[in-house]
């Protein structure tokens, strides 16, 4: 048994942080540009410390077994579309340090188990002139390197269940259309 987050619960705090580092430059007299673009910097930051910690604080927690919690990490942008933008930046952070992996005792950077990744491929990420097809990409670099994620389509998932949501009570089996 294990818990699943999706990434468009944390995406309001990604805007929220954003609008307050923007205010912080306003109020000291930059101009709207380099207001956003230090804002932006800063949000960056945030993100990539946020998912770090994340990712530590999953691998380093453990039961009286020894064994990590099983969280998984549910990645689609359409969940809710005010808020694509920032959960885009997430999924984006999340699978860059994927990509990297995460230091062992010795150093060396392993895979880790711990967050599941599960991405959604949706009508916005999966053609090449699609806004979010870079996401797909950087997802298929991870896959090559550390086999994750998981990859759920929404349109299948549509098909079968009506919507898309990240946890499901049974396997389906999947039906491939000629």
């Amino acid at each position: 048994m294990g818990t699943t987050i999706t990434l468009t619960h944390l995406a309001p705090f990604v805007r929220s942080s954003y609008n307050r580092f923007l205010d912080k430059y306003k109020n000291r007299g930059f101009n709207k540009e380099d207001c956003e673009k230090y804002a932006k910097e800063d949000l960056h930051k945030e993100i990539e410390d946020a998912v770090q910690t994340f990712n530590y604080q999953i691998n380093s927690m453990s039961n009286v077994n020894g064994q990590s919690p099983f969280v998984s990490v549910f990645m689609y942008l359409n969940e809710d579309t005010e808020y694509t933008e920032e959960v885009a930046m997430l999924i984006e952070e999340f699978l860059k340090q994927r990509i990297q992996g995460m230091k062992n005792r010795d150093g060396h950077y392993i895979t880790q188990a711990f967050p599941k990744l599960l991405y959604c491929l949706d009508e916005n990420n999966i053609h090449e002139d699609s806004k979010y097809y870079y996401l797909t990409e950087l997802a298929a670099k991870c896959t090559a390197k550390r086999m994750v994620p998981d990859y759920i389509s929404a349109k299948i998932m549509k098909k079968l269940k009506g919507d898309v949501y990240p946890c499901i009570d049974k396997l389906v089996p999947l039906v491939c259309e000629n």
